[in-house]
């Protein structure tokens, strides 16, 4: 990967800051390009719409309809990482990567001149916080475009950054002089709106697909011909990678940068006789107080029965438990196949359990067991 540094000297964009975790795969779409960064601890993908949309020699910088676009992130210090889940902290937070970020282009590139910014919180239509941010470049340093030598001279840089679970997200357009800005900004704010950040890797193949599906207008339906069942996947669930490869699911669009997730766990026949003795291990054999059965390091916090969608055959439940120092409130559901049992997860934090209950609702009306 190249240094940043010498992309600020071609295109004035990014400072090494920036020069992080770039997107390590894309996804060509019908109408653009879908980036998609799945290192440790990012997990989010960018989609950037236009009618011509080319990967230049540098690592996370692109052309689009012959304007640049730049992605890339840089790591949240772990000492901050708690920022993320209060609003008003996380907005500090992206406010001083801004800082850091001008102040080395004050002292490094621009000699110490002073520079002209603006800045305004943006919420994209799924609620999720942005930093708008731009800085004029002084007009010394205004230089030709070495990326794209047809385009005017860069005046000004307009960026947006989110939290993207531990990495700041930021996504920068250069400005020049014969640039209409608004028409640009509203750019930015479109590529925003399509940001996406998953709660855990992303299951690319399953993307891969849900893309191909989207685009040839056909529903997409996950199948497990092993356990036995089917659910039709609607458009919020962000499927993601499990470290058992039998469990299938993913998570939900992120609040304050908190995801609810589901999770469809096959478990043999040859472990359980019964639904009831399925039950009695992952729900009512557990006592109030002391560790779960399959998860010592959890604490029971209580459950209790409540009522089933029509195409469940076994049973559902709700219930609490404590790990790590935070609460979760579950709704667990037991179905039955002609090969397995099933157990349906949804899994929140307790202040967010009602936001999403409608959505795992929905995701069950179209989750099919199978007994032939």
């Amino acid at each position: 990967m190249k240094k940043l540094s010498f992309i600020l000297y071609l295109s004035i964009c990014f400072s090494a800051l920036f020069a992080q975790n770039a997107p390590v795969a894309s996804i060509r779409l019908a109408d653009g390009l879908m980036c998609i960064n799945n290192s440790e601890g990012a997990y989010y993908t960018v989609s950037v719409s236009g009618d011509s949309v080319k990967q230049t020699e540098y690592e996370g910088i692109y052309i689009v309809d012959k304007q640049i676009v730049q992605i890339n992130s840089s790591t949240i210090p772990d000492d901050k990482l708690d920022l993320r889940f209060d609003i008003e902290q996380e907005v500090k937070l992206l406010q001083s990567t801004k800082d850091i970020e001008l102040d080395y282009l004050k002292n490094k590139v621009f000699a110490g001149k002073d520079l002209k910014t603006e800045e305004r919180i943006y919420i994209n239509k799924n609620g999720k916080t942005f930093l708008f941010w731009s800085y004029e470049i002084p007009k010394s340093a205004r230089k030709a475009n070495s990326i794209d030598p047809k385009q005017a001279p860069v005046t000004s840089n307009l960026f947006v950054s989110c939290v993207a679970n531990n990495k700041i997200l930021g996504i920068n357009l250069p400005i020049t002089e014969k640039s209409n800005r608004k028409l640009k900004e509203n750019y930015l704010a479109q590529i925003a709106d399509n940001v996406v950040v998953y709660g855990d890797k992303i299951d690319v193949n399953a993307l891969s697909y849900r893309i191909l599906c989207k685009e040839n207008k056909e529903k997409f339906v996950y199948v497990d011909s092993v356990n036995h069942f089917k659910v039709k996947v609607p458009e919020w669930l962000n499927i993601t990678q499990n470290a058992n490869p039998s469990v299938w699911g993913g998570t939900l669009y992120d609040n304050n940068n908190q995801m609810n997730g589901i999770l469809v766990m096959p478990i043999s026949k040859s472990k359980f006789q019964t639904i009831s003795d399925v039950e009695k291990f992952y729900i009512t054999g557990n006592t109030n107080g002391k560790a779960i059965q399959n998860n010592p390091k959890a604490i029971w916090l209580g459950h209790q029965s409540v009522e089933k969608p029509y195409n469940c055959n076994g049973s559902a439940f709700e219930l609490k438990y404590s790990f790590e120092n935070a609460n979760y409130k579950c709704r667990y559901l037991i179905y039955e196949t002609s090969s397995s049992y099933l157990l349906a997860m949804y899994t929140a934090t307790e202040g967010l359990y009602d936001k999403n209950l409608a959505d795992f609702k929905e995701f069950l009306e179209y989750l099919v067991p199978s007994l032939q």
